[in-house]
């Protein structure tokens, strides 16, 4: 039912989306939260870093922001694999976007 279903919406999905879909069903990946944010700059920010590094990544809560109708009570969420949670991290402190985590704590 599901190849029907994605035989039938193919047309109607760019090419980024279909290479999406064949990913989620090679394998399953597990994801961490990096951050979690209202501020659509910031996100556009950490894409293109994520996306020049090669790391894969997932913005949650995109349609559930807009369908609030970005009164900003629900934040976005940018999911990474797990095996890139400490790069992506490493990288996003690096530019200045996230805390080191030992000042954070202190």
């Amino acid at each position: 039912m599901l190849a029907t279903g994605l035989r039938a919406c193919k047309p109607y999905l760019t090419k980024h989306a279909r290479q999406k879909l064949a990913i989620g069903r090679s394998r399953l990946i597990t994801m961490q939260e990096l951050l979690r944010t209202n501020d659509l700059v910031l996100i556009s920010v950490i894409e293109t870093i994520l996306r020049a590094e090669n790391i894969r990544y997932f913005v949650a809560d995109q349609h559930t922001s807009a369908i609030e109708g970005s009164l900003g009570f629900l934040p976005r969420r940018i999911l990474v694999a797990e095996e890139s949670g400490t790069r992506a991290r490493r990288l996003l402190v690096e530019a200045g976007l996230l805390e080191q985590p030992d000042k954070a704590r202190g």
